[in-house]
């Protein structure tokens, strides 16, 4: 069988396992990425130095509802609490007011 080439069944790249998957390319730039401080402390001589805020979700009888909070990282006290139905910025404003 002259002049006839072996075909081979081309292998479905698999993720994770492809010459140019995510992973691999991390894997071949890890250098590039900065390496993680092991442990991070924080110390604030005063109260209300620093403030931190986040917003999340609670689900109560089936409905979402936002809860935006600020805390102080002098010592870790919830400064200031809001509560809403919708995630918005007057969640936020009324949160810092209430302060």
């Amino acid at each position: 069988m002259k002049g006839l080439k072996e075909k081979r069944a081309r292998q479905k790249a698999r993720y994770g396992q492809a010459e140019n998957s995510p992973l691999l390319r991390q894997e071949r730039n890890a250098h590039h990425f900065p390496q993680p401080s092991k442990q991070r402390f924080y110390s604030f001589e005063t109260p209300n130095e620093k403030w931190v805020t986040d917003i999340t979700y609670l689900m109560f009888s089936g409905q979402k509802l936002y809860i935006s909070v600020m805390k102080d990282l002098y010592n870790n006290e919830i400064v200031a609490y809001q509560i809403s139905r919708r995630n918005d910025l007057k969640l936020v404003v009324d949160t810092l007011k209430k302060q």
